[in-house]
């Protein structure tokens, strides 16, 4: 191996190791180093019930969402019409109705009147023979594609694993409601004036996230220490000519990063997050240009060396002799 790439591999090596040795060293010498940056802290931190049950409740959700990515993938082999049919967010009734008859002969067998009662149960009314109908559409559809025996394509191993996958999203989605309630109260204990939800976009699910992963906010000497916790901080770009500020760092909390909500705390998805940040937050080229400071190195010799190049006049330098005539 040649010894860049050797010294290259030596140093990814390194970067991603972790020694307790050096760690302990760094951590004695804070002290010594920063010491009017030591804060004390009281709080329990792994042991605070609210910061482990919102990072309980975080892991679910992402668990959730990925039983719900496979969903899709594995509705999409039976055929697109079953996602339109049922809808593409997954609502508790589609994922009941799927742990039960994923299988398109079973939902052909169970016809239009027995599934619509089923749907007005499931959903209290919010379905009925309008979605029944597009679900028997959507079994028959999958019929005409792979046939009655399937084509090769086993409908009772692949309904298994549907059937499977809504389970498990249904006792996430139980477990996750259990904590909402258990997260509440905890809130409401920790913040009982509701400061944090007070905050605008941080509602019922987000104030608890903020307050358990910061834990005692009076740790914190000013705002700029929670943004920096936070990483809410922009990234530094600066050159020879030029220094400005770039997008929001990576190097952050996820949860207090990547929590998607509008200013009335209401779940938005990625792109809705975009529009509302284009239309009320977005600087105009302009001002942003206005803002922008460039910082421009004079130096004497070479800017006269530039000039006279410009103009056409030879230059020389002091160590360059004069040439004398014959």
């Amino acid at each position: 191996m040649p010894p860049e790439q050797s010294a290259d591999l030596r140093d990814y090596y390194n970067k991603h190791t972790k020694t307790d040795r050096l760690d302990s060293k760094v951590l004695a010498r804070l002290p010594l180093l920063h010491p009017e940056g030591l804060h004390r802290e009281d709080a329990l931190g792994p042991g605070d019930e609210l910061k482990r049950a919102v990072k309980i409740r975080s892991g679910m959700v992402h668990r959730r969402t990925a039983c719900m990515a496979r969903l899709d993938s594995l509705l999409e082999i039976l055929g697109p019409a079953w996602i339109a049919a049922l809808g593409s967010d997954m609502t508790l009734t589609a994922l009941r109705f799927l742990a039960r008859y994923a299988n398109p002969v079973s939902v052909k067998r169970l016809g239009k009147t027995r599934l619509a009662a089923f749907f007005r149960r499931s959903s209290r009314r919010a379905w009925g023979d309008e979605r029944a109908a597009a679900v028997i559409e959507a079994a028959q559809t999958t019929l005409r594609l792979w046939g009655p025996d399937g084509g090769g394509l086993d409908f009772d191993a692949l309904s298994a694993d549907i059937a499977a996958e809504a389970r498990l999203a249904l006792t996430l989605t139980d477990e996750i409601n259990g904590f909402d309630k258990r997260i509440a109260a905890l809130y409401d204990k920790a913040d009982p004036a509701g400061i944090v939800r007070s905050v605008p976009g941080a509602g019922r699910v987000c104030a608890p996230q903020i307050l358990g992963r910061l834990g005692d906010p009076r740790r914190f000497a000013n705002l700029a220490a929670i943004r920096s916790f936070a990483g809410l901080v922009p990234a530094a770009d600066s050159s020879g000519q030029a220094n400005g500020r770039g997008a929001l760092t990576k190097a952050t909390h996820y949860i207090l990063r990547d929590i998607l909500r509008d200013t009335d705390a209401h779940v938005i998805t990625e792109a809705q997050g975009r529009a509302i940040v284009a239309e009320r937050y977005t600087v105009p080229p302009e001002v942003r240009a206005a803002r922008r400071k460039v910082t421009r190195h004079r130096h004497p010799r070479r800017n006269e060396r530039n000039e006279r190049a410009k103009t056409g006049v030879a230059t020389r330098s002091k160590a360059s002799p004069v040439p004398q005539p014959a």
